[in-house]
């Protein structure tokens, strides 16, 4: 393999600039370019670790349900049946 790539997600940034523009009023321009100064801080820190270390770091928008699942997946196969609300299936 030539290339080993490590991603770095975020998820629920639209969630989180979602809630903030409704409480604060925002106009949808604003959130738009909110977001957009946002992924683009992220972006160069992470090509920033790209240069730094020579490895391959690049940034995913990860989707809430997506990370839930994943998150789920991970503990039932580490500890088994997961008790409580998560296992009617929702996330």
């Amino acid at each position: 393999m030539d290339i080993l790539v490590y991603p770095f997600g975020y998820v629920g940034l639209d969630s989180a600039l979602s809630f903030l523009a409704s409480s604060l009023n925002w106009e949808d321009s604003y959130k738009e370019t909110f977001s957009n100064q946002i992924i683009r801080y992220l972006t160069e820190r992470v090509n920033n670790w790209r240069k730094l270390t020579g490895l391959g770091f690049s940034l995913k928008k990860i989707l809430g349900m997506d990370a839930n699942r994943k998150l789920y997946d991970i503990d039932k196969k580490k500890f088994g049946k997961v008790l409580g609300n998560i296992e009617q299936e929702y996330c």
